[in-house]
Parts: structure tokens; C-alpha cells; sequence
């Protein structure tokens, strides 16, 4: 036996989740099919060259799985030895758990990659209002500071003027202001 099963599953993780999944499969599948029907040579021997095996050769430790679980290579063949399957449940649960483990992982990392996403995206269209700092954009800040400036210098020029409000007139052109119409000195 090369290496205990958990870290033997642990070193397959390390594949690219795609590889991870297919890999998964097929010994979820192998074991599967032996533990249904366990006295069937058939399922207890599966050829090295064999496609479907390609994908659990392909993670890394792979093969130190297939011995650590069991199996023996001889003659290009991996082979199951023995009748007795009742570890097979204990495998079974444990290569599922660490399946659905490794899913989770992918699932979060696609879900903190599509996050950052959106949050670039947001820092994009709320630059200044994420910044809220104007000392930080020095060329803004200047603007603002030469705006202000030729404001001062517009208004130097030419200063507001006092301005009486022209109260305008009631209704019709002709009828007198507000002013005229209420007596001067409050009582009458």
C-alpha cells in the first residue's frame, strides 16, 4: 500500500477542479460497481490502458490511490484482491465527502472570483465617491483650486450689486404693489 487513502486524496486535489470531477467520477464509479456486485471478476479488474481509467491515473496520486485502496498492478491490470468488501463503504464515504469538499471549494472560488468582478467593476463607476478624498487626485484638486480662482477673480471684477426687489403688481397691469395697497405704520 502506497500512502493512507485521506492523503492520498488530499495530493488529488491540487488537479484542476475539471480533472478533479471527471476523476472522482470514474472511482465513485469503479467502487460502486464492486460493491453491488462483489463475487464479479469483471469489476474487480480494470486494464491500465483503459480510457475511463485514464481520468484517475491523470490526478496526481492517482495510482497511490488505486494501491492504497486495494488494488494490485500486475500485467497491466489493476486488480482488486480479495472478497471482502466491507471497507469499501468506509472508502466510498470517504472519497464522496472529499469530492463534495473539493466541489465546495471550486464553487466558492468561482463565486469570490465572479465577487471581485463586480466589485472592480463598482470601484470603476464609484471612483469618486469610493475615494471621498479629494487630496488623493491631486489633478482634481488643482482644478478645483483654479475654478475657485477665476471665480474670485470674476466676481473682483464685477461685484454683486445691491438689488431692491421690485415687488411686481397685482392682477392686472395698472393695479397697485403690495406696498401701496397695506398702510405704513401698522395700524389704521
Amino acid at each position: 500500500m502506497s500512502g493512507s487513502v485521506s492523503t492520498v486524496l488530499d495530493g488529488m486535489a491540487s488537479a484542476p477542479w475539471e480533472d478533479q470531477e471527471k476523476g472522482y467520477g470514474m472511482i465513485l464509479k469503479i467502487l460502486q460497481n464492486i460493491k453491488k456486485n462483489p463475487s464479479e471478476q469483471k469489476f474487480r479488474s480494470i486494464k491500465a490502458s483503459s480510457g475511463a481509467l485514464a481520468k484517475v491515473l491523470a490526478l496526481p496520486g492517482g495510482a497511490d490511490f488505486l494501491l492504497a485502496v486495494g488494488f494490485t498492478l500486475a500485467d497491466e491490470q489493476y486488480t482488486l484482491a480479495g472478497d471482502d468488501v466491507t471497507s469499501l463503504n468506509a472508502t466510498l464515504a470517504l472519497v464522496e465527502a472529499h469530492a463534495n469538499k473539493s466541489k465546495g471549494a471550486e464553487l466558492r472560488r468561482v463565486r469570490d472570483a465572479e465577487i471581485a468582478i463586480v466589485k472592480a467593476d463598482r470601484a470603476v463607476v464609484n471612483h469618486l465617491k469610493g475615494d471621498g478624498n479629494l487630496k488623493d487626485d491631486p489633478d482634481l484638486q488643482r482644478k478645483i483650486d483654479q475654478d475657485r480662482l477665476e471665480f474670485d477673480a470674476a466676481r473682483a471684477n464685477k461685484p454683486t450689486q445691491a438689488s431692491k426687489a421690485n415687488i411686481p403688481k397685482f392682477g392686472v397691469a395698472g393695479f397697485k404693489t403690495a406696498q401701496d395697497v397695506i398702510p405704513q405704520g401698522g395700524g389704521g
